[in-house]
C-alpha cells in the first residue's frame, strides 16, 4: 500500500514540505529518477493538473532532492499558492528512463484560506529559518505544547521521586562496594572471624593494567588481558 499523507497548507504562505526518502533510496536510484508530484481536483481530472512539482523545475513547483541525506523538499512560491483553494488530491511518483514509474505516496491536500499577506510575500520561495509550512494530519507538531498546571505538578513530583530513588540506590551501591564493606567490617581494629568470612565472599576488584597492556572485559566481568 502507498503511504498516505493528508496535507494541510495555506494559500497565503510559501509551500515547503520535507520528506525523508531513505527507505526508497534503499530500493531505487533516486538520483537517476525524476520525482514528480501532481495535485488535481479528482483522480481523473484532465490535464493540466491544478499544480505540479518536479525535479528539474527552476520556477513554480520545485522538488529538491539531496542524495547525501535522502531528504526531499517540495517547494512552491506563495504567488502560486494564492491561486489554490479547497481540497485537492495528489500523489508523488518516481519516473525512470524507459517509462517505468513507481508511486511513493499520495493523499489529500487541503488549502486553508489565509488572509494576512504583503505584496512582497508573494515573490518569495522558501521560508528562511521557519522550516516546513505544510503539516501532515496525524503527525506530531514541532511546537511544544505546555502541560496543564496539574499535570506539570504531577510530572515534577515523579521526577523528584525518581531522583531520590537514584540517589538512594547509589548510596547503597557505594556502601556495598568491596573497599567500603571491608572498611566497615574492620572498623575499630582486627576483623572478627565473621568479618573475615564475609570479606572472603567479596570479589576483589581488578587492578588497573600496567602501561602498554590492553584490558578487554567479558560480560561476566572477568578481565581478559592482552599485550598492546
Amino acid at each position: 500500500m502507498t503511504t498516505i499523507y493528508n496535507l494541510r497548507a495555506s494559500n497565503n504562505a510559501t509551500f515547503q514540505w520535507t520528506r525523508d526518502l531513505s527507505l526508497f533510496a534503499a530500493v531505487y536510484n533516486l538520483s537517476a529518477a525524476t520525482i514528480r508530484m501532481q495535485a488535481r481536483s479528482s483522480p481523473y481530472a484532465p490535464d493540466p493538473p491544478a499544480y505540479e512539482w518536479a525535479t528539474g523545475n527552476t520556477a513554480h513547483g520545485q522538488i529538491l532532492f539531496n542524495a547525501m541525506t535522502n531528504l526531499c523538499v517540495f517547494a512552491a512560491p506563495e504567488a502560486d499558492m494564492a491561486r489554490l483553494s479547497g481540497d485537492l488530491v495528489y500523489d508523488c511518483r518516481l519516473e525512470f528512463a524507459g517509462g517505468a514509474s513507481a508511486v511513493i505516496f499520495s493523499g489529500r491536500l487541503h488549502f486553508a484560506e489565509g488572509v494576512t499577506r504583503l505584496t512582497s510575500d508573494l515573490s518569495g520561495l522558501g521560508v528562511s529559518g521557519l522550516g516546513d509550512t505544510v503539516a501532515v494530519e496525524g503527525e506530531r507538531g514541532t511546537s511544544p505544547v505546555p502541560l496543564p498546571l496539574s499535570l506539570s505538578a504531577a510530572v515534577a513530583a515523579c521526577q523528584a521521586s525518581a531522583s531520590a530513588s537514584a540517589a538512594s540506590a547509589a548510596s547503597v551501591a557505594a556502601a556495598l562496594a568491596p573497599a567500603a564493606l571491608a572498611a566497615l567490617l574492620t572498623a575499630g581494629g582486627t576483623a572478627s572471624p565473621l568479618a573475615r568470612a564475609l570479606l572472603a565472599l567479596v570479589p576483589e576488584l581488578p587492578t588497573a593494567p600496567a602501561a602498554g597492556v590492553t584490558t578487554l572485559w567479558s560480560d561476566g566481568g572477568v578481565p581478559v588481558v592482552s599485550q598492546g
